[in-house]
């Protein structure tokens, strides 16, 4: 297992320093590579990410194009590529290329002061939407589930700081979330998929789907508005847009249990403007019995 680990550990350091040292359009085109080989040789990830698309083009009426799983790949591997490449230091590189909405909405939630749970899915670059959202000031706390392998967590959270950002761990998400909301900061979760044994089951994309249970807790704890947004690769395979959705705000006699349907609503619509953007590599609708798994290429 360490071993395994630790070969995990130097893929991914070879990647960031690979993703800096070379243009990032050589980049990309070597991630492509790559991305291609992750195609053929993940079977079980090839087959999750075709049924998950095919349920969603189902669901809206789309037909389902005969590349789009190997489009997710190549869409993920342009991804990991951002990720590692921009740091708060060369925000000013890519601030540029970001487009789409103002953070208006952002401040007049804030000003009720009572914090801010932002909420997105593994879809388009939820990272650099955080780095977007530090660099303009906003005080971000970043929930991210451990791997299990030390040295990967630091590597990752040490990428993430030097975007400024504040990370937790998920073992003390709770107390830690609560308690930046109180100083009315921002709380940023994954709201897309559930590791652990507290989910809600929701409809998504019309069957039912597990959605994890943290936001709706968290605002309705605290009363904080539950703000909706992702930050989508443009067509032109370089810059982003970033989108918020209308808020959740929880009711004053409410339960949490009456946030999960608004919140699948607004997944809906951010994973439907571009489902080959959703990064998840295995079957989201299959039954289980037990939390899912880490995705091996996700």
């Amino acid at each position: 297992m360490w071993e395994r680990g630790w070969t995990k550990y130097a893929l991914y350091a070879w990647a960031a320093r690979l993703s800096r040292r070379r243009s990032r359009a050589e980049a990309y085109r070597l991630a492509e590579r790559l991305s291609f080989w992750f195609y053929l040789c993940d079977s079980r990830g090839r087959r999750g990410v075709g049924a998950n698309l095919a349920r969603i083009h189902a669901a809206l009426g789309r037909p389902l194009p005969p590349s789009a799983a190997r489009r997710t790949f190549a869409n993920f591997s342009r991804y990991l590529v951002d990720f590692f490449r921009f740091s708060a230091d060369e925000f000013s590189a890519l601030e540029p290329e970001l487009g789409g909405d103002s953070f208006d909405v952002l401040d007049e939630l804030r000003a009720a002061g009572k914090g801010v749970v932002l909420i997105t899915a593994h879809l388009g670059n939820w990272e650099l939407g955080g780095l977007a959202l530090a660099a303009a000031g906003y005080p971000l706390n970043v929930v991210y589930l451990p791997s299990g392998n030390r040295r990967l967590d630091e590597f990752f959270a040490a990428t993430r700081q030097r975007r400024g950002l504040r990370t937790i761990p998920l073992g003390r998400a709770a107390r830690e979330s609560l308690r930046a909301l109180r100083r009315n900061e921002c709380i940023a979760l994954l709201a897309d998929r559930d590791f652990t044994a507290h989910g809600a089951t929701v409809s998504l994309f019309g069957a039912p789907a597990r959605l994890p249970s943290g936001p709706a807790l968290l605002a309705w704890q605290t009363g904080a508005p539950i703000l909706p947004g992702c930050a989508l690769r443009r067509a032109d395979g370089l810059g982003y847009d970033m989108k918020f959705f209308d808020p959740i705000v929880p009711a004053a006699d409410g339960a949490p249990e009456c946030l999960q349907d608004p919140i699948a609503r607004r997944l809906e619509t951010m994973i439907a403007a571009d489902p080959c953007q959703w990064f998840v590599f295995e079957d989201f609708w299959r039954p289980r019995a037990a939390p899912a798994r880490r995705p091996r290429f996700g």
